[in-house]
């Protein structure tokens, strides 16, 4: 079973290129790879939320909250879901009434932004209408780019970077999101107000003496929203510049939107299944622009490859390439172009099982998955059914990344032309 490795200076770090080697490592083994990795430290309360948590604790919060994205509960989000949507896009009609380009990024996060607050947390946000709104800011804040970061988690020692007042998500997130929960949990309480919703569940999990304390709450509650918004807001924007780049797969996306919503008619939550080439679009985006161009984890015990004597020992990072593997032409059918038939029932003899893992594997696959699915097929259905996409001459033809973020996003804005369609 293949696989190599780096030093980071002292730190060893194991990369797993083998398929089916990286499958024990997320499956399989799980038990012995079960930490992501990443910074979190009791006195960095942020840093204690769902995907920092280890163990039992991690286990009982991914329980509780798996049953919030459940198909019922998506179906009883899609009416608010969609609302926005149609703000979004009100945004982009007016725009095109003045001639304006459109800053894809900053449009797709506005509306991502606002979904989460509404849906997770019963929070109107106002992003879509104030482009200096706190939650954008915080939401930029969270997103901006630290460089070094993955080094120096790596090779510092952690009660030491926490001794030093290192964290995980910026400071003056902190005190935002504080003020913020307390604020719709305490009116919540006041008013016997029930939304089963993410803060709900997490809410009562505080509760006489449960599991989670109130800065698990808030902890989590961050994070939903960061991971909610910035890998969605990632691969729409990724999805809508190689739709402007390829006009054949835009207008064969437009005509299975106009298809399904004949006669103008608004999309419906058992419409979103019928979007079977949205379907080989998001996952052909994912497979060339992943959320995570690696997925990282920790050996949380020993461990020995299998069929060598090699071992990894506790303590060892450990980095999946998924970026390399879902670009590699000995997986996938010309690799290094966007095309949505890559990923059709026909072409799927051509590519290697389990070569794709966009949304990770095994227990801690994404939990919100289905979800981002949900807002980006909406998203597309209004950025597309009146209007027409193109790369204004600000947008580069070939992207480049941005290796000082967490989630994979282009060193560019991307901006697009727009064009309304009768």
């Amino acid at each position: 079973m293949l696989s190599g490795g780096i030093y980071l200076f002292y730190n060893p770090v194991w990369i797993p290129i083998d398929l089916k080697l990286i499958k024990k490592v997320l499956v399989t083994d799980y038990d012995h790879f079960s930490s992501h990795g990443f910074f979190h430290h009791k006195k960095d309360s942020l840093s204690e939320n769902l995907f920092q948590k280890e163990g039992d604790e991690w286990k009982v919060l991914r329980s509780h909250l798996s049953p919030t994205f459940t198909p019922s509960k998506l179906k009883n989000m899609y009416a608010t879901l969609y609302k926005f949507g149609h703000r979004m896009e009100e945004r982009i009609s007016d725009s095109c009434k003045k001639g304006q380009p459109l800053n894809i990024r900053d449009t797709t996060t506005s509306y991502l932004i606002t979904v989460i607050a509404s849906c997770f947390f019963g929070i109107e946000s106002k992003s879509l209408d104030d482009p200096n709104s706190d939650f954008k800011h915080y939401g930029k804040l969270i997103a901006q780019s630290r460089p070094l970061r993955f080094l120096v988690e790596s090779l510092v020692n952690w009660d030491l970077l926490a001794h030093l007042g290192y964290s995980f998500f910026p400071w003056a997130v902190r005190p935002f999101f504080t003020s913020l929960i307390k604020d719709v949990v305490d009116e919540r309480e006041k008013n016997s107000i029930i939304r089963k919703d993410c803060l709900d569940t997490l809410y009562q999990m505080s509760k006489n003496g449960g599991p989670l304390t109130f800065q698990d709450v808030v902890a989590t509650s961050t994070f939903l929203y960061a991971a909610g918004y910035e890998t969605s807001s990632s691969t729409l924007s990724y999805l809508m510049y190689e739709l402007a780049k390829n006009q054949d797969v835009q207008d064969k996306l437009r005509s299975e939107i106009l298809s399904i919503c004949k006669d103008n008619a608004e999309l419906t939550y058992e419409d979103l299944s019928k979007m079977k080439y949205a379907d080989l679009c998001l996952a052909e985006i994912l497979r060339c622009y992943p959320a995570l161009a690696q997925l990282p984890r920790a050996c949380t015990k020993e461990y020995r490859i299998p069929g060598t004597d090699q071992v990894i020992e506790k303590g060892t990072t450990i980095l999946i390439p998924v970026w390399a593997i879902q670009n590699d032409p000995e997986y996938f059918r010309n690799p290094t172009m966007f095309d949505p038939e890559n990923m059709s029932p026909e072409n799927q003899n051509s590519n290697v099982e389990d070569a794709w893992f966009a949304f990770g594997y095994g227990p801690r696959l994404c939990l919100g998955y289905k979800f981002a699915q949900m807002e980006i097929k909406v998203a597309l259905v209004k950025y597309l059914k009146n209007h027409r996409y193109k790369l204004n001459i600000a947008t580069p033809e070939e992207l480049t990344f941005n290796y000082d973020t967490i989630v994979l996003y282009p060193a560019e804005d991307i901006i697009l032309d727009i064009e309304a369609i009768n």
